[in-house]
C-alpha cells in the first residue's frame, strides 16, 4: 500500500484521472495544485486528515471522491472547482459542512 506521494508528482502536468483508493496515504503533497488537467481525483479508503493546499487551481475535476478517511472538515477551495460534478465524502468524521448537508447534498 502506498503511504506517501513524492512532491514530483506535480510533475505529471498531462494526468487527467488518479486513482490512490484503498491505500495508507495520510497527506497529500501541495504539488498535487500543478495537475491542471486532472479531471478524476479518486482518494477513497485512505488515512487523510486535511487536502491539499491548492486544490482549489484544479479547475477541471469532476469527480472529487475521498470517502472514507478522517477528514472532519472540507475546505471552501472545493466552492472554486466549476466543473466540479460529483463529490463522495461519505464515511469522513465532518463537523463542517453539518452531516446533514452533506447528506442532503444541498
Amino acid at each position: 500500500k502506498i503511504t506517501s506521494l513524492p512532491h514530483t508528482v506535480g510533475a505529471l502536468s498531462g494526468l487527467q484521472v488518479m486513482r490512490l483508493d484503498h491505500n495508507e496515504l495520510g497527506q497529500l503533497p501541495d504539488s498535487m495544485a500543478k495537475l491542471l488537467s486532472l479531471q478524476e481525483l479518486v482518494l477513497a479508503h485512505n488515512l487523510l486528515t486535511d487536502l491539499f493546499s491548492g486544490l482549489g487551481k484544479l479547475k477541471k475535476v469532476e469527480l472529487l471522491d475521498v470517502s472514507y478517511n478522517k477528514l472532519d472538515a472540507l475546505p471552501f477551495e472545493l466552492s472554486e472547482i466549476a466543473a466540479l460534478k460529483r463529490l463522495e465524502v461519505v464515511g469522513n468524521p465532518m463537523r463542517f459542512p453539518p452531516a446533514e448537508i452533506v447528506a442532503g447534498g444541498t
